[in-house]
């Protein structure tokens, strides 16, 4: 069974969000080196680095990273399953529907 590419990316995002949380430098570092790094905005980027190096009394919040994960959440589910078919719109009923009606467009 193959992993969603957004799976990945969740996972991915969950562990920077946990360094930056953790104010864990040294894993944020390991993070942001690693080729998903490319995948995270610069606003994102920019947002856990900021987090990571106030103290840990800072009631900074990560808005711009808990954002790109809904993000992610909402490309995750509107993705259609590859065993559904594709449902198929039947627009002669529209076009008749409209024409009883007496529209022109």
């Amino acid at each position: 069974m193959k992993t969603p590419v957004t799976s990945i990316l969740l996972e991915y995002l969950d562990q920077v969000y946990r360094a930056a949380m953790r104010r864990d430098q040294a894993r944020m570092r390991e993070l942001l080196e690693h080729g998903l790094a490319t995948q995270l905005p610069g606003e994102v980027r920019a947002e856990a680095l900021a987090i990571v190096n106030t103290p840990r009394a800072s009631l900074r919040a990560p808005i711009r990273m808990l954002q790109h994960r809904q993000r992610i959440v909402q490309l995750e589910i509107g993705l259609p399953d590859e065993d559904e078919t594709q449902l198929e719109l039947d627009l002669r009923t529209e076009r008749r529907t409209r024409a009883a009606l007496g529209a022109d467009h």
